[in-house]
């Protein structure tokens, strides 16, 4: 039998022949190392840096956005609100006015005939309205003389009565609109001292 030899390859350090010459490598290579370590680590820093000032700058730009919004909120929900709410007064007056235009009529010429002595009163009305204001009229001054006049001249929610020595006129639709006028006023003030 012949006697096979093992050769086992060893892992463990080779003995050194050069020992200073290897020790100066593994020191500049650890110089090296840690100088690009520290170079790479202070680009780092520095990019790092850059974008939360940026990051930062973004951050202030956005605070400062929501805080406008935020205080300009409620100045604009009531100018928004109050423009929806005229919108619906606009759609729902004229159908007031045209139903509740007799009995306001006669109820302001009762007013202004009631005990005056003033003679005959002569109302002129559009002819829709007439018939109405002629009952509504008789019914609030009953002890007053009057005569009810179709005018062609007069349309929508407008009438006059006239006596002698004066007369009242009567016009629903300038009041509605004077009405309107006045709330989107309103509503501009209030959203100034809102936004201020």
């Amino acid at each position: 039998m012949t006697a096979t030899a093992l050769k086992l390859e060893r892992f463990d350090p080779a003995p050194h022949t050069g020992e200073r010459n290897d020790n100066n490598e593994s020191v500049l290579m650890q110089r090296a190392r840690a100088e690009a370590y520290a170079e790479g680590y202070a680009a780092g820093q520095a990019a790092a840096s850059g974008r939360a000032e940026e990051h930062n700058h973004l951050a202030a730009a956005l605070a400062r956005a929501i805080e406008r919004e935020v205080v300009m909120a409620p100045a604009r929900a009531m100018e928004e609100a109050g423009g929806a709410v005229k919108m619906l007064l606009q759609t729902i007056f004229p159908t007031l006015s045209e139903k509740g235009f007799a009995a306001e009529a006669a109820s302001a010429f009762a007013r202004a005939a009631r005990g005056s002595g003033r003679g005959v009163i002569e109302i002129a009305v559009s002819k829709q309205h007439a018939a109405a204001v002629e009952k509504l009229f008789a019914a609030l001054a009953p002890g007053e003389a009057f005569e009810i006049r179709v005018d062609p001249a007069l349309a929508g929610s407008s009438a006059r009565a006239t006596w002698s020595g004066g007369g009242v006129e009567f016009d629903m639709d300038a009041a509605v609109a004077a009405c309107l006028d006045a709330f989107e006023k309103a509503i501009h003030s209030l959203a100034s001292e809102k936004s201020i």
